[in-house]
């Protein structure tokens, strides 16, 4: 994956989604995954619908290859929040915002 940047910091793996669905006309509505990947889709749709399905216990490890300890939720109580969110998100469609059009194109190579 080639750097881009967008809104003054080097897109990952989830601007470079959001990219691609903002250069489609996909409207992006909601994410579920762990506290980072939450934050960063939000940097771009502050008001998208979230959950949060984990979150790390501590961010800071002696090497980038050490297991972080993480805090999950179960998976039940996950389909649950995730369903639930999925449902509103659908609902305020019209309401939440879109991120702009990215300054690449994340289509082209």
């Amino acid at each position: 994956m080639r750097k881009s940047q967008w809104n003054g910091e080097t897109v990952g793996e989830i601007g470079m989604t959001i990219a691609t669905a903002a250069v489609l006309g996909v409207p992006l509505v909601f994410i579920s995954g762990d506290r980072a990947a939450v934050r960063k889709a939000q940097a771009f749709v502050p008001d998208l619908e979230t959950v949060v399905t984990k979150e790390p216990i501590f961010t800071h490890v002696a090497n980038v290859f050490d297991p972080v300890p993480l805090l999950s939720l179960a998976p039940k109580k996950a389909r649950f929040l995730i369903r639930a969110a999925a449902k509103r998100a659908l609902q305020r469609l019209p309401e939440i915002s879109q991120p702009p059009q990215p300054p690449f194109n994340p289509l082209e190579r």
